[in-house]
């Protein structure tokens, strides 16, 4: 990362680090199911309870995550994640007594690699190798 992304990163921490509500998750989402798990924490797939619009809450434990390691994670994610392949957040982001939370599209129809799996014909040796590439995108 140049060091101008860089700064332009860190401010747009400190700017949000100044507007992050708490908000209760079920008064504003339904939760439907766990996506993927990780060391980094965990994401559900949940529909706005307003909107209707279906997300991937993406859960970091405030435990063992720091404020600006959430709020690096979820700018770089808005911010810089703009290609068509990648999954993008969505512009909310809140906290929990437990959770630092942000949103990103829901990947509602698999990730790549069961895609591949199920189109393509791969030899078990390339797809094992495709596994630890494309596995599912919350699962990193």
């Amino acid at each position: 990362m140049t060091a101008e992304a860089a700064k332009e990163l860190d401010e747009l921490c400190f700017l949000s680090a100044q507007s992050l509500p708490s908000l209760k998750v079920l008064k504003h989402f339904q939760v439907l199911k766990l996506l993927g798990e990780g060391s980094y924490g965990k994401v559900m797939l949940a529909l706005h309870r307003k909107r209707g619009t279906p997300m991937a809450l993406k859960f970091f434990p405030r435990k063992s995550t720091s404020l600006t390691s959430f709020l690096r994670e979820y700018n770089l994610s808005l911010a810089y994640c703009t290609h068509p392949s990648l999954t993008k957040a969505l512009g909310i982001f809140f906290s929990t007594p437990s959770y630092y939370v942000f949103a990103q599209q829901a990947c509602l129809y698999g990730d790549l690699y069961s895609v591949v799996v199920s189109e393509v014909s791969l030899k078990p040796r390339i797809s094992g190798f495709f596994c630890c590439c494309l596995k599912n995108p919350y699962s990193q």
